[in-house]
């Protein structure tokens, strides 16, 4: 598909912020030969279908398709509009208002399908303003609303809204449901939480709970409302856990005794799940008193229910349905493994022991098309074929370590999973280098045939280390623009090329406390590129693509490619970043000598 050349404005979906909507009122064009086929002979509903396909493959072609006629211009607006983001902050009024008065006006109503609501609910005009334009968005099919309130809180769906598509058993709703007692401030009551007044939802179709709480009375509370919903709400499907007391800083909070987990008895359970996150949360357990009160963690007096709660979880619950498995919880995953006979992709996070990950995947009943691990090792190459007829992506990632490199896959390896999975269409890789770059890794990336998306993670480097700190050879703008060309370049003559490609150097673990000089090192000079194939068929075949820094501004982008292909000077005021991505890590220079 060639994209045509010419301006326009952003894409209807994410023009929330913008200060003006046009209308420009469509007329229908007419034919200057009758005798020759025209697009426009075809009607609307089929151009409307053509014009979806370019959206979906080529978002400029159809900005640029917009400037052709007003004809056009209503078309592709029209497809823009399947997915709307509305901010429904009161600072926002004016803009929503503008926003909701172009889409009823411009005949849009009727092509949303996915509404994106975010910001402040400080406004109940805007609340209600938005539960009118669902009554009349009658081909919506998905409301993700994720409003925000004090600090850490996403509280719920106001009861307008979920009146507006209760009886609309075709809206899923996606929502959170998130509190963190531990940060509001104690002068500050809690936000007005209207999770709640979702219980019984059958629109309910997704839910993240994530709360962190300090006390006995809060754990209680919040663990009650989101048992309820979740045994209310039948049409369920993805679920994110993340429940439990602070964690990190000086402060250690354990365990509470009184803590009942979910507290599921009797056959309880929820609908039949399609994905599930689950992070931090504890299992309940019944007292084991020949422990003792003072072991830690100390046994959960208010677990309502027999035995261990991870026991119920695995026996009771329908897993069958299940497609997407992340969790943390390993012993947990052991014990439903057998029972996912749905499940295509999964993420166990960090494992210490690797046994538990190969048992994992060997137990799974069926082939994977996702499999993400932390080290190559902790599966092997036995291991990810197992997988191969089904499997499409493959992430083997790690955060830095001082043994980075030694869990990293290997060439051979990497070439037996490329010639016993041809279905592969994306990996994210750690890849090691060593004083070059590891042309015979990227030689054997260059031959999975169906590989569209590639993402390579390199070493950053350490202070301390000698004879340097940043790991040869640097990664730069124009190391990363040689590798997407030597990539596509040895890519097999009947596969497409590679259509994105990132590249990170460095992934540090997150910062804490108040680190020296030293610590801030890393932070300051990580970096990550991203190269894109040109959406142009005249260009595409020719291996044209653009390179952008996510690290840099939109200015400092422009001039990076314009350095590329203009041969513009080195500007000599840099910022460090774009410093950065010139010339690579900046060697530490603040060392101590002993």
């Amino acid at each position: 598909m060639t994209a045509i050349n010419g301006s326009s404005s952003a894409p209807l979906e994410s023009q929330a912020e913008d200060d003006t909507y046009h209308l420009i009122e469509p007329r229908l064009p007419q034919k200057r030969d009758e005798k020759n086929p025209s697009l426009n002979s075809l009607g609307m509903e089929l151009i409307l279908m053509i014009f979806n396909i370019i959206h979906r493959e080529s978002p400029a072609s159809l900005k640029s398709l917009a400037l052709v006629s007003s004809h056009y211009h209503h078309a592709a607006r029209y497809c823009q509009n399947q997915k709307v983001r509305l901010d429904i902050s009161g600072e926002k009024k004016d803009v929503l208002q503008r926003r909701l008065t172009y889409i009823e006006q411009g005949g849009f109503l009727p092509a949303i399908r996915r509404i994106k609501v975010r910001g402040v609910e400080d406004d109940l005009g805007n609340i209600e303003a938005v539960a009118q334009l669902l009554h009349k968005a009658t081909g919506l099919r998905d409301l993700d609303w994720k409003n925000k309130g004090a600090p850490d809180s996403s509280v719920g769906v106001p009861e307008q809204v979920l009146t507006a598509i209760q009886s609309r058993n075709t809206v899923r709703l996606h929502t959170d449901a998130v509190l963190n007692y531990y940060r509001l401030p104690t002068t500050v009551p809690p936000p007005p939480y209207t999770a709640p007044l979702a219980r019984g939802s059958e629109n309910l179709h997704s839910l993240r709970m994530c709360f962190t709480y300090v006390s006995v009375e809060r754990c209680l509370e919040m663990v009650q409302r989101v048992r309820d919903i979740l045994l209310s709400s039948p049409n369920i499907r993805k679920l994110t856990v993340d429940y439990g007391r602070p964690d990190g800083g000086c402060v250690r909070y354990g365990p509470l005794k009184e803590y009942t987990g979910f507290g599921f008895v009797d056959g309880q359970r929820p609908s039949a799940l399609e994905e599930l996150k689950l992070g931090k949360y504890i299992f309940g357990s019944i007292p084991t008193p020949d422990l003792g009160d003072n072991f830690f963690p100390p046994t959960n007096v208010g677990y309502p229910g027999k035995g261990e709660e991870e026991d119920y979880w695995a026996e009771t619950f329908d897993w069958s349905r299940l497609r997407k498995l992340d969790t943390e919880q390993h012993t947990f995953a052991l014990r439903v493994a057998p029972k996912l006979s749905a499940l295509e992709e999964a993420s166990l996070g960090v494992v210490s022991d690797p046994k538990i990950i190969r048992e994992f995947y060997d137990t799974v009943p069926n082939s994977l098309s996702a499999i993400e691990i932390h080290q190559f090792d902790a599966l092997g190459v036995d291991g990810i074929i197992r997988h191969a007829s089904k499997l499409r992506t493959l992430g083997i990632h790690q955060r830095q370590s001082r043994d980075w490199s030694e869990h990293t896959i290997d060439a051979p390896s990497l070439l037996e999973i490329q010639k016993a999975c041809p279905l592969i269409e994306a990996l994210d890789l750690d890849i090691k280098r060593e004083g070059d770059w590891p042309y015979e890794i990227l030689d054997i990336l260059a031959g999975f045939r169906n590989l569209r998306r590639l993402t390579l993670w390199f070493e950053l480097g350490w202070v301390g280390h000698e004879p340097f700190d940043v790991v040869q050879p640097v990664v730069n703008y124009s190391a990363v623009d040689t590798l997407f060309t030597y990539v596509n370049s040895k890519r097999p003559s009947n596969s497409k090329p590679l259509k994105e490609m990132k590249v990170y150097c460095g992934c540090l673990r997150p910062i804490r406390g108040y680190p020296s000089q030293e610590g801030l090192w890393p932070r300051k000079n990580t970096s990550s590129y991203l190269c894109q194939l040109s959406e142009r068929d005249d260009q595409a075949p020719d291996g044209v693509f653009h390179i952008t820094c996510p690290m840099l501004t939109d200015d400092e982008n422009i001039l990076l490619q314009k350095m590329r292909t203009e041969n513009v000077e080195v500007p000599k005021e840099q910022s460090r970043a774009l410093t950065v991505a010139l010339n690579g890590p900046i060697p530490f220079t603040g060392r101590r000598r002993s």
